[in-house]
């Protein structure tokens, strides 16, 4: 599966999951959810531009498909 970098972004409407970070990002105005799996510790800057290591994916939830973005690393930008 192909890792994509979006550089120097700010991501929307972060919570935490629990252990899980939760996230929406603005992409050509169209808004694409968002999670990274066990890392609700970047919460601290997420608030901040930060770079952004997603994987996409096709999830389905009540017989509704869409693209999520799986984070694979966040970090603050620069």
């Amino acid at each position: 599966e192909p890792v994509f970098l979006l550089q120097n972004i700010r991501l929307e409407k972060v919570s935490r999951l629990r252990e899980h970070l939760k996230f929406s990002l603005n992409v050509n105005g169209s808004q694409i959810r968002g999670i990274g799996f066990f890392m609700a510790e970047r919460f601290t800057f997420a608030s901040q531009p930060v770079d952004l290591g997603l994987k996409l994916k096709l999830t389905s939830y009540q017989g509704r498909e869409r693209i999520e973005a799986h984070a694979v690393v966040i970090n603050p930008t620069g």
